[in-house]
């Protein structure tokens, strides 16, 4: 019985050990290629799996990844191509650059038209008539 116990419980601590060998903190700073200002509201996805954060107001991020390496990060905002940026080391913090995407689009024309007020076109008698009631 007692062997059996302890032959269990050496099972549990290779698996919580193993398992825990399998998360990773990664972080880093976003940036416009440009001239390097940080965008706040970045979405960082790792590819393959629901795990999504937004970078802080200073461009920074942090995401736990339980994949192993190499994992893949998919970066997008407004205004900016959405890049995929592989991983294959955690020695630094990331620094990721973002270039802007063009994008051209046809011109908008506004229109607007006047619509008449009513009390003009009518005979001057009927709008007095209609002001007394």
């Amino acid at each position: 019985m007692k062997k059996t116990s302890l032959l269990v419980l050496f099972v549990l601590l290779l698996l919580i050990q193993s398992k825990a060998q399998d998360n990773y903190l990664i972080s880093g700073r976003i940036h416009d290629s440009t001239n390097a200002q940080s965008l706040a509201g970045a979405v960082i996805k790792i590819k393959g799996s629901h795990k999504t954060v937004i970078a802080n107001t200073d461009g920074s991020f942090e995401i736990k990844a339980t994949q192993k390496l190499p994992i893949t990060l998919t970066v997008s905002y407004i205004g900016y191509k959405t890049q995929e940026f592989l991983i294959t080391n955690l020695s630094s913090p990331l620094s990721i650059s973002l270039n802007v995407e063009n994008a051209y689009v046809n011109e908008v024309v506004v229109t607007a038209s006047r619509v008449s007020d009513p009390s003009k076109n009518l005979h001057p008698q009927l709008f007095l008539m209609l002001l007394k009631i």
